[in-house]
């Protein structure tokens, strides 16, 4: 019965450090690109009338246009605080 009871609180604490844990590669690339287009500095470089025809990612930049317009976004990771996703900000340049 005691290792019974001592097993609950040690299952707890790992399922609540699994809630805390990084994101997947996938989710984590999500997260960044939603951060990307809900920036305000995003107006910055295109228009609301235009249509961003392409995203591509190489390493922690993000290169984005549309028909008339381009930038690149890094993203540049903060470091880790806590266990979680990783804390990240954007840093919005011209494309050349």
């Amino acid at each position: 019965m005691k290792k019974f009871l001592l097993a609950i609180p040690v299952a707890l604490l790992l399922v609540s450090q699994s809630a805390f844990a990084a994101l997947p590669p996938l989710w984590q690339g999500v997260r960044e690109i939603e951060a990307i287009l809900k920036s305000e500095q995003l107006s910055e470089y295109f228009t609301s009338g235009e249509q961003i025809q392409e995203i591509k990612k190489e390493g922690n930049l993000y290169f984005m246009s549309s028909a008339t317009s381009a930038c690149i976004v890094e993203i540049i990771f903060l470091p880790p605080i806590n266990c979680g996703p990783a804390k990240f900000k954007l840093e919005f340049k011209a494309a050349e």
